[in-house]
């Protein structure tokens, strides 16, 4: 059912487009947005956006609170009927941090990538662990279940970077694009 300002949603359509299979909407109070979705190879569907919802549906994930600041991105996985949440979680820091990509590795790991004023964001494996500039780029690997990451970085300089795209290649390696006001 709708829940806030604005919801995410999910429609799965046949191959020839001419069927609705399922739809569905997910979300909180307040708003979600700039919504992306990708499956793995079992068919699970992932859904990724920005929330400013305090009280989104989250399920056994790696975040299960708002982490702060006007902002944070979510990440839930469904079952390949769409009918049933698996894991959900939030993951953000005391500022704005929005979602620009999502992609899945073969081996089932989900990858986001973002820009970020947060200037805690936690990450345990890191090339950065700490903000480089105004607002950075991240990139996060959760494993398959949302619930640990296996990395995450900032990416940046001393000025303002924005990510465009994320693409992961089936041996894993993740490449982000974008642009950057860094000398």
């Amino acid at each position: 059912t709708y829940n806030g300002e604005s919801d995410a949603f999910i429609s799965k359509l046949s191959p020839d487009g001419q069927n609705l299979i399922f739809s569905t909407y997910f979300g909180g109070l307040k708003s979600e947005n700039y919504c992306l979705t990708k499956t793995d190879n079992l068919d699970n569907i992932y859904l990724a956006g920005t929330t400013s919802s305090l009280n989104l549906p989250v399920k056994d994930g790696y975040s299960m609170v708002f982490n702060g600041g006007s902002e944070d991105v979510f990440l839930s996985k469904f079952t390949p009927a769409g009918d049933t949440l698996i894991s959900s979680t939030y993951f953000g820091g005391s500022e704005l941090d929005y979602i620009r990509g999502l992609d899945i590795d073969s081996a089932n790991c989900v990858y986001v990538a973002g820009v970020t004023g947060s200037p805690n964001l936690t990450f345990q494996y890191s090339i950065n662990r700490s903000p480089l500039g105004e607002g950075d780029v991240f990139l996060i690997k959760f494993e398959p279940e949302l619930q640990s990451i296996v990395f995450g970085t900032y990416w940046g300089g001393m000025y303002l970077e924005d990510c465009s795209d994320l693409l992961v290649l089936d041996d894993g390696n993740a490449f982000i694009t974008g642009y950057s006001y860094s000398p």
